[in-house]
């Protein structure tokens, strides 16, 4: 990544890191998938109810970019610096969004329910996607963090159980992702 003049230290070198992370996940599940016998369909990765994830989606996307600009008001960054970072903020939120969702919900959602039942798989996997982030570094108050995730995790089950796709909680994951960027913005200013 140093080739191209990103650095772990910088906003481009996290978004870069994150996108490489992601590749390493999402293509061995797809492809273990497959050769599982399950189907792009299988993992939510099909058009769904596209209206409904449509709306869902860019709508919780808007809101949370609204509470990014925000943030980073507060944080004394300006236009530039922001219209600067956009491109990377939107490599790394939306590469773990597709990630996260298709590790987690994607692959598990649908065979847990068939175990489960829907709303107790939706539940199970909320609260193994939120332990899973227990040890995230990047917030100042992890119990907060975390009562905050969950119910976000379970909200994203239940969009993709209505929507029968993953797009529209990707869409919404990514937008609360952006908040999480924000503090990746106070960290390095203007690097």
């Amino acid at each position: 990544m140093t080739a191209i003049g990103a650095t772990p230290d910088s906003v481009s070198g996290i978004a870069l890191a994150k996108l490489v992370d992601s590749v390493l996940v999402v293509i061995p599940v797809i492809l273990v998938a497959q050769l599982g016998g399950l189907s792009p369909a299988s993992l939510y990765l099909r058009r769904g109810k596209l209206r409904a994830w449509l709306i869902v989606g860019l709508v919780t996307f808007a809101v949370f970019a609204g509470i990014f600009l925000l943030q980073t008001a507060d944080q004394g960054l300006t236009a530039g610096q922001l219209l600067v970072f956009a491109p990377w903020a939107l490599v790394f939120v939306f590469a773990n969004a597709f990630m996260e969702e298709l590790h987690f919900r994607g692959l598990l959602l649908g065979s847990f329910g068939d175990l489960l039942g829907p709303h107790a798989a939706n539940i199970c996997i909320a609260l193994f996607f939120t332990l899973v982030h227990a040890p995230v570094t990047y917030t100042s108050d992890i119990m907060v963090f975390l009562l905050v995730v969950f119910p976000l995790a379970i909200v994203w089950g239940y969009v993709i159980q209505k929507t029968e796709t993953l797009w529209g909680s990707v869409l919404f994951h990514a937008g609360g992702d952006l908040l999480i960027v924000a503090g990746i913005y106070a960290t390095y200013g203007a690097s």
